[in-house]
């Protein structure tokens, strides 16, 4: 077995790596990275999607 296929990590996805679904609270928070703004015609239409689901009907 080659050195590199023994290295943590080289051929797979990070292990502290925590996938989510984005909740209202995170289309609400700024980009880290994006210019104030730049990101808002996305945002916006996302948080309209997620203002659409009956969150509540959909453990029944």
């Amino acid at each position: 077995m080659s050195n590199a296929a023994t290295i943590a990590g080289r051929h797979r996805a990070p292990e502290d790596v925590v996938e989510t679904i984005a909740s209202l609270a995170d289309v609400d928070r700024p980009g880290r990275h994006a210019e104030p703004g730049d990101d808002l015609p996305i945002y916006e239409s996302l948080r309209a999607e997620l203002a659409a689901v009956d969150w509540f009907s959909l453990g029944r």
